[in-house]
C-alpha cells in the first residue's frame, strides 16, 4: 500500500470525505485528492499535520507497519511527560467536569466495565445518581427502577441465569 493509498484508508476509516479531511489540514480537497490518487506525494510538513490532526502513528503512515492511530495511553504518556502528570490530570478532571461525570475524592465515581458501553453508561448513572444522592433522590431511583424492571422480570432473569450457570458447571 502507498502513503498515498493509506491517507485515502485512514480518511475512510474516520469517516471524511476529502474536503472534510482537507479543511482539517487546511490544505485543497484538490491536493487530497491528487495524494491519494498518487499523482502527487504528501510533504513532510504535511505527513506531520495528518498525525498530529488524526492521532496517526508517523510509522504507519510512511510504512503501513504497526497501529494505525496513537493509543489513548501512549498520548496521555507523551502529555504527561511534557507537561507534567499533575497538569495532566487536572485537565482530565476539567473534562470529566464539563461532561457531567462524578468524581469522588477526586477521581472517577464508578466504572462498571461490563464491556458494553450502553450497560455500562448505565450502571455508572445509577451508581453515581444513588451515591451523590439525598434520601429523596434514592427513593425517587427505587421507584422508577421498581417501575423499569418488575418483580417477575427479575424473577426469569434469575432463574436463566441459574440455569446458564448449572449449564457451565455441568460442562
Amino acid at each position: 500500500m502507498t502513503i498515498g493509498e493509506r491517507i485515502k484508508y485512514l480518511r475512510k476509516s474516520l469517516n471524511l470525505t476529502q474536503q472534510q479531511f482537507a479543511n482539517a489540514l487546511d490544505v485543497d480537497q484538490g491536493h487530497i485528492a491528487g495524494i491519494e490518487k498518487g499523482t502527487k506525494n504528501p510533504s513532510k510538513p504535511l505527513q506531520k499535520a495528518i498525525c498530529l490532526t488524526f492521532h496517526v502513528r508517523d510509522i504507519w503512515l510512511k510504512t503501513g507497519e504497526g497501529e494505525m492511530f496513537i493509543s489513548p495511553e501512549d498520548a496521555l504518556k507523551s502529555l504527561t511527560a511534557r507537561f507534567g502528570e499533575q497538569a495532566v490530570l487536572d485537565a482530565v478532571t476539567n473534562i470529566m467536569k464539563e461532561r457531567g461525570l462524578v468524581m469522588a475524592a477526586g477521581r472517577p465515581a464508578h466504572q462498571a466495565g461490563t464491556g458494553d458501553p450502553d450497560l455500562d453508561r448505565l450502571l455508572n448513572t445509577i451508581y453515581d445518581l444513588w451515591t451523590t444522592g439525598d434520601s429523596d433522590l434514592k427513593g425517587w431511583l427505587k421507584v422508577q427502577l421498581r417501575r423499569a424492571i418488575p418483580d417477575d422480570v427479575i424473577e426469569d432473569a434469575q432463574k436463566k441465569q441459574k440455569a446458564t450457570q448449572g449449564q457451565a458447571s455441568a460442562g
